[in-house]
């Protein structure tokens, strides 16, 4: 629970201050690079060849920068601003194609919310006195489908956090190491590498 906690607090504070947290990014990496400069330093390297060496073994730094973002999860966000971006541009651009596209979407907006009308909220063809019964299934049969529509848009809305952890806790699954140093409670045989 601290963990998930600890993690809400970095994501908040990602989305309000998206520059500190890539300032701490490059404050983590430089220390990196600058202990490994230092650790060459002492087997006799020159400053700038120690400098150099640690940089190219650290690798990019882009990559590192994009990991953690991706972390953090702000890489959908961003995504999704450059989408918000491209569009306004292509509205500008082809306010035609647009305003098509616009028609469109809302056609077919509104041929779902028909067709959800007609076979969710019409009333069912039985006799009036069924229709006391009905009332008092109503609520029942209506949780589930509310609830799968909610789940729907979530699932639509954070696509990305979903397949990022997804993607996560199947990388965990694949990964044998973990689970024999919970079971072992050692450090991995080289056989079982």
């Amino acid at each position: 629970m601290r963990s998930l906690l600890a993690q809400l607090r970095a994501f908040w504070r990602g989305l309000r201050r998206p520059s500190e947290v890539d300032a701490d990014m490059n404050d983590e990496m430089r220390f990196h690079i600058e202990m490994e400069a230092q650790r060459l330093q002492r087997r006799g390297l020159a400053t700038d060849e120690a400098s150099r060496q640690a940089a190219v073994a650290f690798g990019g730094v882009e990559k590192y920068r994009g990991a953690g973002r991706d972390a953090f999860g702000f890489t959908w966000m961003r995504g999704m601003s450059v989408d918000l971006k491209l569009g306004l541009r292509m509205l500008a651009k082809f306010p035609g194609l647009t305003a098509v596209a616009l028609f469109v979407s809302l056609l077919t907006v509104l041929s779902m919310a028909r067709l959800w009308d007609e076979a969710f909220w019409k009333p069912a063809p039985v006799a009036s006195s069924a229709s006391a019964l009905h009332s008092r299934l109503a609520l029942p049969i209506l949780a589930p489908i509310v609830f799968l529509v909610g789940l729907t848009l979530a699932l639509t809305v954070f696509a990305g956090p979903v397949s990022t952890l997804t993607m996560r806790a199947a990388g965990q699954l694949l990964d044998r190491n973990t689970y024999i140093r919970a079971i072992l409670g050692e450090e991995v045989p080289r056989a079982a590498r």
